[in-house]
């Protein structure tokens, strides 16, 4: 009896120890299977979007450094090499405001807005500039003659490639009519119309104080790939 006592016991604690040893055994499974979800989760996903954001960031460090270096490169230009490459560019004959509006409306869609509408310059801005710009050395437009035609840029597709970052929730051009004074949130927009404005066949012939300014503008958009 006693015998077969101590067999049960042996037997009973043997099991007891498998059992032990197996649920060490599941426990440190779990244990390693919890670290590795850990590592994944910790290490492996955060790294790979690491790697994603890095990634962009060197693609988009990338082209600016494109675009810096287009406009660097246009910016050391000499006169003589802008002349060179622009000069035949510009056309000869000055439109007249009216034709200027047409061209605008021949790029993307307007709406013509009043000041009260137009949050971004006021009327004392847009009339300083104007009086001091290129084109009113000669005119002497005063600050009370001027009229300035606002025109809102309506979203669309035809906008889209004009759209920059200070120009997203508000695209607008001004136009003076006696100057043709023109300002733009958007810059390529604005070189096209300056552009599409022209000079004189006296102002091109002479490289006067508008042809060198529009020269200059052609090489800045040349170097941010508008031109």
């Amino acid at each position: 009896m006693v015998r077969g006592s101590k067999n049960k016991q042996g037997r009973g604690a043997g099991m007891a120890y498998g059992y032990r040893f197996f649920r060490f055994w599941i426990f440190s499974l779990e244990k390693v299977r919890t670290y590795i979800a850990n590592r994944i989760v910790f290490a492996v996903i955060p790294s790979l979007a690491v790697y994603k954001i890095l990634k962009r960031c060197r693609a988009f460090i990338y082209r600016l450094y494109s675009v810096f270096r287009k406009i660097r490169r246009n910016q050391l230009m000499t006169y003589y090499e802008q002349v060179k490459k622009f000069k035949k560019m510009i056309p000869i004959g000055v439109k007249s405001t009216s034709e200027l509006i047409d061209f605008l409306k021949s790029k993307v869609d307007v709406e013509e807005i009043s000041f009260d509408d137009f949050p971004y310059y006021n009327l004392q801005m847009l009339t300083n500039n104007a009086v001091h710009c290129i084109q009113n050395m000669e005119l002497q437009i005063k600050p009370e003659d001027m009229l300035f035609r606002i025109f809102r840029v309506i979203k669309n597709e035809k906008s889209d490639k004009y759209c920059e970052a200070n120009s997203k929730d508000f695209m607008f051009v001004v136009i003076e009519e006696h100057t043709k004074y023109i300002c733009s949130n958007s810059n390529r927009l604005f070189v096209e119309i300056d552009l599409a404005s022209g000079i004189s066949q006296d102002e091109y012939n002479n490289e006067g104080l508008l042809f060198r300014s529009l020269i200059s503008h052609m090489a800045i958009a040349s170097g941010e790939g508008y031109l």
